[in-house]
């Protein structure tokens, strides 16, 4: 089954009810669903036909999956270095830009809001798109309004906030980019790709302690990003599977909300004051719709690998970063911040799927091998 988007229509009144698409997707342009955030990244590639060596300049602290997506796109990378703050540091970009820069682009770490109004009028003055990664930010917002509105391009990653076998958007805000819409295909993913998703989805969210398993079904069902086919063809993506619409429809991004910053408040009242931890964001504005609670301990690999015997495997965020692969080139003085958050990151469950009873018990294996670490 193949399916089109073509102006004025958007993915938010072809897929789902208007009611429903607007608790996310306020204020956004043209939305088009499809499978993952990486094939969001992708179509956006696709639709800013960008140059041959041109490139792309990005936070140093980044996932491999979109490194491996703008490079498969025959697209350089040139990184700037991520403060602790996570706010993108004008210097540091400005100082990235060459003259074959074709974008840039903007990280909503953990559902925080960064406030993209330098970056915006940077970005006009030098006549270059902004792309706006929204992946752990699909229900949060700030001070400019939901996140996702200020740049050309926002992608989303639909099932890191919510329990669906499949799920990315991309939302393009910029009209001279809607028309070529009308080029992008939507291949419906089969059911046996929607029956392992959601066979792993169920392992995940409800038997998250065995460890093992889940580190196998991980492998046994993997997500990848759609190149959408040779340059001189037409792209063809795999689009939102009839399951995860259903769930995405039933949806309601303030009880998300809500329930992911009530999980929030209790590590931030478990943590608060404890030895061997850095808590990265101690605050929740009302808008934000956190993706995990972020914080930094020292020897981190060892503290998870004795978590992981306890029974709690915990998400090194970022491990590996920056990644230095062909055609990816860090600027000034390098990449230092974004390679300490690297190192030093963990991701602290908040999901609202996670029952508070299991939330305790990881809390409490949590900051037990914490105290024998001081």
């Amino acid at each position: 089954m193949y399916l089109t988007v073509s102006p004025p229509l958007s993915c938010k009144t072809l897929l789902y009810r208007p009611a429903v698409a607007t608790s996310w997707a306020e204020g956004l342009g043209q939305v088009l669903c499809c499978d993952s955030g990486r094939t969001a990244l992708g179509i956006a590639l696709r639709l800013l036909h960008l140059p041959p060596n041109s490139n792309i300049v990005l936070p140093g602290l980044n996932c491999e999956a979109v490194i491996d997506t703008i490079t498969g796109a025959n697209v350089q990378i040139r990184y700037y270095d991520v403060p602790e703050t996570l706010d993108p540091a004008i210097p540091a970009i400005e100082a990235a830009v060459d003259n074959r820069t074709a974008c840039v682009a903007l990280v909503h770490y953990f559902g925080f809001a960064a406030d993209p109004t330098p970056l915006r009028r940077f970005c006009d003055r030098r006549g270059l798109p902004l792309i706006e990664d929204c992946a752990h930010a699909l229900f949060s917002g700030g001070e400019a309004g939901h996140c996702g509105t200020a740049g050309d391009f926002a992608v989303f990653s639909l099932r890191k906030t919510l329990p669906i076998p499949n799920g990315g958007a991309i939302a393009v805000n910029r009209a001279g980019y809607r028309p070529a819409l009308r080029e992008v295909l939507l291949k419906k993913p089969s059911s046996v790709e929607t029956l392992a998703r959601t066979a792993f989805l169920l392992m995940k969210y409800h038997f998250m302690q065995h460890g093992r398993a889940l580190a196998a079904a991980k492998r046994l069902c993997p997500v990848r990003a759609n190149s959408g086919g040779p340059e001189n063809q037409a792209p063809a993506w795999k689009a939102l599977s009839s399951v995860s619409e259903r769930i995405l429809a039933a949806s309601e991004a303030h009880a998300v909300r809500a329930a992911r910053q009530t999980r929030y408040r209790y590590w931030a009242d478990v943590l608060r004051g404890q030895r061997g931890v850095r808590i990265l964001r101690p605050h929740l504005a009302p808008a934000t719709c956190p993706y995990s609670f972020p914080v930094l301990v020292d020897r981190r690999e060892e503290l998870l690998e004795e978590l992981a015997r306890s029974g709690v495997r915990l998400e090194a965020t970022f491990s590996g970063a920056p990644f230095l692969k062909p055609g990816c080139v860090p600027t000034g003085q390098g990449l230092p911040s974004a390679a300490r958050l690297a190192r030093e990151l963990v991701s602290l469950p908040v999901h609202q799927a996670l029952p508070m009873a299991r939330l305790a018990e990881i809390a409490e294996k949590f900051v037990s091998a914490l105290e024998r670490r001081c």
